[in-house]
This record gives C-alpha cells, sequence and structure tokens, in this order.
C-alpha cells in the first residue's frame, strides 16, 4: 500500500509542474498577479514533493533499522533476526 501512495505522490507532483507553467504564462498573458501567485505556489508544492520522494526510502531504512531489523536494498524488504 506504501508504494501506491508512494506513486501517487509523485504523479500528483509531475502533473502539478505543467500546470504551474501554463498558470504562469496564462498570468504573464493576462496580468493577472493572483495567477501569478498561485502558479508560484503550485511550483514549490510540486517541488516540495519531489524533494519528500528523494528521501522516502532513507524514512523506510531509518524506520525499520529503529525497529531492530535490518534493512536489504536489493530487495526493499526490512528482515527481523530470528534469534531474539
Amino acid at each position: 500500500m506504501e508504494i501506491i501512495i508512494e506513486f501517487c505522490i509523485l504523479f500528483i507532483a509531475a502533473i502539478l509542474i505543467p500546470v504551474s507553467a501554463v498558470t504562469f504564462l496564462l498570468g504573464v498573458y493576462k496580468g493577472h498577479t493572483k495567477l501569478l501567485k498561485y502558479a508560484c505556489i503550485l511550483f514549490v508544492v510540486s517541488v516540495a514533493l519531489f524533494v519528500r520522494m528523494n528521501y522516502a526510502e532513507f524514512w523506510i531504512i531509518d524506520r525499520c533499522m529503529d525497529s531492530g531489523g535490518a534493512y536489504s536494498k536489493t530487495d526493499s524488504v526490512c528482515m527481523f533476526s530470528e534469534n531474539t
């Protein structure tokens, strides 16, 4: 389920880039400062989502190690020792 949420966030971030570009161009063409503000906000939100995606794997690995597991990057699985 986590992977579906991550892909949805990535999809939304990818869609917001062209939407913000079109909104910016429309704001420049029409001379509306509100559209320019909305375009900047959309762009900042999309960049924030991309940055969050960049650190998503880090937080998954950190959560695994904090709970006492060992993370396998090749399998993308948190493994726990059976000796405990």
